[in-house]
C-alpha cells in the first residue's frame, strides 16, 4: 500500500480508476485485435492501486496498458468529477486524456496514435 486510504473519498478515487480501466477493456475490444492491450501483472492477485508520490495520481500496479505493443502509463486524478478521468503519459505526452468523451467508449486520437 503506498498510500492512507480515508473513507468514503478513497472508495470513490479507487472505484473510478478501476471503472475507467473497465471501460478502457471494453473499448479496446471493438479495436482491431491488439490494438489497445491491458495485462495482468500477476494472475489472480488483487489489484494493486498505487499513488504518484509527485502528483498524488494513482494507478494500479499490476496492470499494464499497451498501445501498439508500447507500454503507456495510465492513471487518475484524485477526487476528480469527470466521469471518465483516465489519463496517461507516453514520451513527451504528460496528463492527455485517455478518453475523447465523457462517456467512456471513445478513445483519444493522441491515445489511439502511440508509436514509438
Amino acid at each position: 500500500m503506498s498510500y492512507l486510504r480515508v473513507i468514503p473519498r478513497d472508495l470513490f478515487n479507487e472505484a473510478k480508476l478501476l471503472k475507467c480501466l473497465g471501460a478502457l477493456y471494453i473499448a479496446a475490444e471493438r479495436l482491431p485485435e491488439g490494438w489497445v492491450t491491458l495485462e495482468r501483472g500477476h494472475d489472480g492477485a488483487p489489484f494493486q492501486i498505487e499513488q504518484n508520490k509527485s502528483d498524488g495520481s494513482i494507478f494500479v500496479a499490476n496492470v499494464h496498458v499497451y498501445v501498439n505493443k508500447i507500454h503507456v502509463h495510465v492513471y487518475t486524478s484524485l477526487n476528480s468529477k469527470a466521469p471518465y478521468p483516465l489519463r496517461f503519459d507516453h514520451g513527451n505526452i504528460y496528463g492527455e486524456d485517455v478518453f475523447a468523451d465523457d462517456t467512456g467508449s471513445t478513445l483519444n486520437e493522441a491515445f489511439m496514435n502511440i508509436v514509438i
